[in-house]
């Protein structure tokens, strides 16, 4: 009976260690397959770092291997920095704001044309809501895209096992 319970004991303790071991060797190739978005980057693309030391470095991306980045700070100036040095690595996105603007102005612009509020004033103008949406849309669509464009939306190319478990804080 007592080595029943032993056995038992040994069994679980292995079959611990051995998932413990599986989940390492998940997170090492996680860890791997985000470092290949890294070497994914256009060339001259400009991206943010954030170092582990909390360092943020703006540049453009010159080239990436195993060991980390070579980041260009000023046209003069190179620096590369080691993956382990690495937090994160974001860029700016001003297409995908560009759509959330325009769209976002558009329904601003159809709700405020099919409300009426435009035409609050005036007498009887004889237009349906449909067509004051139709007015409004396109105007204030436009806006709201050029506006999402110049203000961008970043977008986290890699980030560390470190940066992720920060986040679950």
């Amino acid at each position: 009976m007592r080595s029943k319970i032993v056995m038992i004991v040994l069994l679980i303790g292995l079959a611990q260690g051995l998932w413990a071991q599986a989940q390492r060797s998940t997170a090492i190739q996680n860890q791997d397959l985000a470092w290949d978005q890294v070497s994914r980057i256009r060339t001259h693309q400009k991206i943010d770092v954030q170092l582990q030391t909390g360092q943020k470095l703006k540049g453009e991306f010159v080239e990436a291997n195993a060991s980390g980045i070579l980041l260009r700070i000023k046209s003069d100036k190179s620096m590369n920095i080691s993956r382990e040095e690495i937090l994160r690595i974001s860029r700016r996105s001003g297409g995908r704001a560009a759509l959330i603007g325009l769209g976002i102005g558009a329904g601003v612009g159809a709700g405020i044309g099919a409300s009426g509020v435009a035409f609050a004033g005036s007498s009887d103008t004889g237009m349906k809501r449909s067509e004051g949406a139709a007015i409004f849309m396109l105007p204030l669509g436009l806006a709201g895209a050029v506006v999402g464009r110049l203000t961008g939306i970043n977008v986290t190319i890699y980030e560390n096992d470190a940066a992720k478990t920060e986040k679950k804080k």
